[in-house]
């Protein structure tokens, strides 16, 4: 299907009888579209099966609605709001420290950010990154705006990394230590460091959120295609320390993944409380670097699961704009039911399920189990009772 044909979806996608339930749709094509309610029966049209079954739902009227693009930013990352960027102003150097297991270091058509904390408003902060070629790079603030450091280190698919940015102010220093561990009793860990001199100051304190797994640009909704620049893989251990001209060394950042794992929160245990949320629903309770198959469930595991596994083609929720609310009848039965809408160039069946009415005196005999992954990710599955 081409961005550009007309597509949507309801919110929520299961609604009772009275609701009015918000209609979100992307038109890019024409300034008007027009909506009009079915209740779905038989759709596939095939020689061999029922005929299509479709009718208009007379109780709500055909519409015509204003049109606009509506594009969201795919791929899961992790977002940290309040992170104490501010506070790199008074350090002298800054160290970075996390785990990191890359499942497509090359081919993913875009760069993938493993961190950013970039203000390209200021010119400030830093970020780092594989780009399309899996090289990795380092981009940071200095005076005269943001410079790029290329690093040597290749980072191998299925391997797991330990990486250590160090990066001082003053003398505009970059140092980068990482431990390739062993993939089996066979194979040694490797250790490699390589160091790079700016020749200026750095300007990393930054006012932006920081982001782990994507970078730090672009809002989730927007009236423009926004790329991916999602990490395909996994990051374990996400760690910031401060250390200061007198050489007194602070933690500002500690993130322990295998903490609240059912959940979209991610702690940070430094005591600084900058705790942050998971964006597009990355896989959590995933096995980390320090997995040994001893417990394969995460839920009686003391060690093992404390990794994030992002992709750059997660997505649950787009945050789409409302286009229209629609008017549930208090009346109408429950059942399977879609919305066409159509911008005379394209159309869009838009399906949403009505539960029935909580209220009525008497409740269907048959139970219709929907299985809702199957027209929205990450709804939780439900269960329409349905008269037959």
């Amino acid at each position: 299907m081409s961005r550009d044909n007309i597509i949507g979806y309801v919110d929520p996608l299961i609604t009772s009888p009275g609701a009015k339930p918000a209609v979100k749709v992307s038109c890019s094509r024409r300034d008007t579209f027009t909506s009009q309610v079915y209740r779905l029966g038989a759709g596939f049209n095939h020689s061999d099966g029922p005929p299509v079954s479709h009718r208009p739902l007379e109780a709500i009227p055909q519409q015509t609605h204003q049109g606009r693009p509506q594009f969201s930013r795919i791929g899961s990352f992790a977002k940290i709001p309040s992170w104490g960027g501010i506070l790199l102003e008074r350090a002298d150097s800054v160290s970075i420290s996390f785990w990191c297991q890359p499942t497509l270091p090359q081919g993913a058509k875009h760069d993938q950010f493993l961190f950013s904390s970039t203000d390209n408003s200021q010119q400030t902060g830093f970020e780092c990154f594989l780009d399309q070629a899996g090289v990795l790079r380092l981009r940071t603030g200095v005076p005269n705006g943001m410079q790029e450091v290329i690093l040597s280190v290749n980072l191998l698919r299925y391997r797991w990394y330990h990486l250590l940015f160090s990066m001082r102010s003053s003398s505009g220093t970059l140092t980068l230590k990482s431990k390739a561990k062993a993939r089996d009793i066979a194979e040694p860990e490797e250790l490699f460091e390589e160091r790079h001199s700016l020749e200026q100051p750095l300007r990393i304190a930054s006012h932006v959120p920081l982001t782990i797994g994507s970078d730090s640009h672009g809002c989730r909704p927007s009236s423009k295609p926004i790329y991916s620049g999602s990490f395909n893989g996994k990051i374990e251990g996400f760690r910031i320390e401060t250390r200061s001209s007198a050489g007194h060394i602070d933690t500002l950042l500690d993130m322990d993944f295998s903490l609240d794992i059912p959940t979209d929160k991610i702690r940070d245990v430094s005591g600084n409380e900058h705790h942050g949320e998971l964006i597009n629903g990355p896989s959590r309770a995933v096995t980390g670097h320090d997995w040994h198959a001893s417990q394969t469930d995460w839920t009686h595991a003391s060690y093992g699961y404390g990794a994030i596994y992002f992709h750059d083609d997660d997505l649950d929720d787009t945050q789409w704009e409302t286009t229209f609310e629609l008017d549930v009848p208090k009346d109408l039965h429950s059942g399977c039911y879609g919305i066409l809408v159509d911008d005379g160039v394209s159309t869009d069946f838009i399906p949403f399920f009505i539960r029935p009415d909580p209220n009525a005196s008497r409740t269907p005999p048959v139970a219709l189990i929907i299985p809702t992954m199957t027209y929205a990710g990450k709804v939780v599955p439900a269960f329409i009772a349905c008269a037959i």
